[in-house]
C-alpha cells in the first residue's frame, strides 16, 4: 500500500490507518521496554460554526492550523494522528505525569496565542488515557473517548471557568 493511504491528505498528518498500526506498535515497545505510554484524545471545539459561518475554507485553515501546532508540541518519541473531522489522536510514548500535564498546558496555550485560532475562537478539549496491561485498542480508545466526555461536560457546565485541565485524569487510570 503506498505512503498516501496512511496520510490525511489536508493536514499531512498520519491518518486513522496509521494510527491503529502505530498504536500496537507503541504498546508491544511499552511491555518489552516496561515504560508508560498514553493516549490524547483532542477535538477542536466550534469548528462546526466556522464551516457554517464561514464557509469549509476556514474551517480547513482551522484544522490545518492545529495539525501543524500540535505537530510543534510533541516530543521525537510522540505520535500525532488525525483522527478524523475535528479530533487528533496522540501517543505519548515514556510518559510521566508532569510531562502529560505540561504538553497539554502548552497545547492550550499555544491555541490562546495563535492570531488564527484567537481570530476563529477556537479551543479544545482533551481526553486521557494510559494504556494499561489488559487494554487493547479498543478499550483504550473507549477510556480516552469517556475521558473527553467528562472534559467536554465539564467545559460546557455553569463552572467552566474554574476548570483545570488535569481534570482528564478521572477517566485516565481507569477510574
Amino acid at each position: 500500500m503506498s505512503q498516501r493511504a496512511y496520510q490525511d491528505n489536508l493536514t499531512g498528518l498520519a491518518n486513522r490507518q496509521q494510527f491503529v498500526i502505530a498504536f500496537e506498535n507503541s504498546v508491544k515497545m511499552s511491555i518489552q521496554k516496561k515504560r508508560n505510554i498514553s493516549l490524547l484524545l483532542i477535538d477542536l471545539n466550534g469548528l462546526k460554526q466556522i464551516n457554517q459561518i464561514h464557509g469549509h475554507k476556514s474551517g480547513d485553515l482551522v484544522i490545518s492550523t492545529f495539525a501543524s501546532l500540535l505537530s510543534q508540541c510533541i516530543l521525537f518519541s510522540d505520535q500525532v494522528f488525525r483522527y478524523g473531522g475535528d479530533q487528533f489522536v496522540v501517543i505519548l510514548n515514556q510518559t510521566e505525569e508532569t510531562s502529560i500535564s505540561a504538553l497539554v498546558e502548552h497545547i492550550c496555550h499555544l491555541l490562546d496565542s495563535n492570531i488564527i485560532m484567537e481570530e476563529f475562537d477556537i479551543t479544545c478539549s482533551i481526553g486521557r488515557a494510559d494504556v494499561k496491561e489488559y487494554d487493547d485498542f479498543n478499550s483504550l480508545i473507549e477510556r480516552t473517548e469517556q475521558s473527553l466526555s467528562i472534559i467536554k461536560n465539564v467545559q460546557l457546565s455553569e463552572d467552566a471557568d474554574q476548570v483545570e485541565y488535569p481534570l482528564y485524569d478521572l477517566v485516565a487510570n481507569g477510574n
